[in-house]
């Protein structure tokens, strides 16, 4: 089943009747509240009013007021980043970047990866704030390693470089080790103990960009890959050096890298891969109550898995199937099954994991820039586009909350702008885009408490930028 939501009905919307679940109802707010409760919404004699729910969910969106902007010169595109604790954001960027940030001074510093020849900052034994920087009158390097020439040599000269950058990072649920999918060597994932970011190893073995991660227990980790891949690793083999099977470990000279944090490392091999996907696997979201795990690929399917058994259950096809690359999962806390929402280049569509098929689609605010990024927070949902939008969906109501203009006092709002960070005005922003001014897509959602952090960069591949602010 399938609702469109029309710009002018607000809270009223239809269902198209195709295979629709039978505990599907054309009143998304009591189609929530029975699935939770289990009883049928039938059984309720009144209406979740909108006028209540829509209060209560305004106030969230309604108070961020004006966000604040971190200076992000030289960084090229913010496309992973997750809060390290209270204080801190960690960051990962398209020229192959690991940065720590602290959110109150907006001071940034920056981790040598395995293998990399960038040694500003030597990693200490004490807390990322510890750590030595450069100071405040060091620039974060600006320079990239393009040749002059065409267009598409300048690209492969820095996919040459700095492969295609930092896609996916995820930390386990203790909060003792981060894995971050890195641009080089292209298709690797490398570990890390936190808070002192010192080096456990590297996962290899895609073939490709890594896109997501997710840990399955402390030591089990799962990711997916532009070669349409789902592997997993467990890792214990790394923590436990002596025990090291002598076929899943190798030296990490094999990677021929140059740099002094190679030296005690190794080299992990995947424990299984599965090819249930025909296309990229984009995202990927784990529900630990619930053991379960959902892939989304470019292929047009979302596929939920039973992680204890690493096998597919469901395949949910998608309507909507064109530049779908992000997912986002409802908290599974008090729920014994999930709600998924897909981002694709105009639509987002709602999962019912219950079931089993799609119970909701509704436009992006972003006219076709495509959803780069989506979050949920218990029933709203947060989107972030490639035209610089932030927006926020009630699924109670349903429809995208909207507030009064703090400027005009009078003027309803529906989303937050991003502001506009850095762009390197070189040659082929001159060229090809006139002296305008670009937008920000909005790559990367990630809230702690009440703060919302947002990260993205240009939209454009050949532009190098990138924006970070907390509302």
């Amino acid at each position: 089943m399938v609702a469109k939501l029309p710009p002018s009905a607000e809270g009223n919307w239809t269902a198209e009747s195709e295979s629709s679940p039978s505990n599907t109802t054309n009143n998304m707010a009591l189609y929530l509240r029975s699935r939770e409760s289990g009883v049928s919404p039938t059984a309720y004699p009144g209406r979740i009013t909108r006028g209540i729910a829509g209060y209560m969910a305004r106030r969230l969106p309604g108070s961020y007021g004006t966000p604040r902007d971190f200076d992000t010169d030289g960084m090229d595109k913010v496309f992973a980043a997750t809060w390290l604790d209270d204080d801190h954001v960690i960051m990962g960027t398209k020229c192959n970047r690991v940065g720590v940030m602290t959110i109150e001074t907006g001071r940034k510093v920056w981790i040598p990866l395995i293998g990399s020849d960038d040694n500003q900052v030597a990693v200490s034994s004490g807390s990322p704030v510890e750590m030595a920087s450069p100071t405040s009158s060091t620039p974060i390097s600006t320079t990239v390693p393009w040749l002059l020439g065409s267009l598409e040599r300048r690209q492969a000269d820095y996919a040459s470089a700095h492969g295609t950058g930092i896609r996916c990072m995820a930390m386990n649920t203790s909060c003792t080790l981060i894995a971050i999918g890195v641009g080089k060597p292209l298709g690797s994932i490398q570990i890390y103990k936190l808070p002192t970011f010192e080096p456990v190893g590297i996962l290899h073995g895609h073939r490709d960009m890594v896109f997501s991660l997710a840990w399955v227990t402390d030591t089990l980790l799962v990711s997916g890959a532009r070669d349409t891949t789902v592997r997993t690793w467990d890792i214990r083999s790394l923590l436990f050096r002596r025990n090291s099977h002598p076929h899943h470990l190798s030296t990490l000279h094999k990677l021929r890298s140059r740099s002094a944090l190679s030296v005690h490392s190794k080299i992990l091999r995947p424990s299984t891969t599965f090819r249930e996907h025909r296309g990229k696997v984009r995202d990927m979201q784990y529900s630990a109550p619930l053991a379960h795990l959902a892939t989304l690929s470019t292929d047009g399917y979302v596929k939920l898995w039973d992680a204890r058994q690493m096998r597919v259950g469901t395949a949910i096809p998608l309507r909507y199937t064109e530049e779908t690359c992000c997912l986002a999962m409802s908290n599974t806390q008090h729920t014994s099954a999930p709600l998924y929402a897909v981002g694709s280049a105009h639509k987002i569509s709602v999962l019912d994991s219950r079931a089993k098929d799609v119970v909701l689609t509704f436009d992006s605010l972003d006219d076709g820039w495509g959803v780069r990024s989506l979050l949920f927070d218990d029933t709203v949902l947060t989107v972030g586009g490639g035209k610089g939008r932030i927006s926020f969906y009630d699924l109670r109501m349903p429809a995208y909350i909207s507030w009064n203009n703090d400027k005009t006092g009078s003027e309803a709002l529906n989303y937050l702008d991003t502001g506009p960070g850095y762009l390197l005005r070189d040659d082929v922003y001159e060229e090809n885009f006139g002296g305008h001014e670009l937008k920000n897509a909005v790559y990367v959602l990630a809230k702690r408490n009440t703060r919302l952090f947002a990260a993205g960069g240009p939209l454009q591949m050949s532009l190098r930028g990138s924006y970070a602010a907390i509302w």
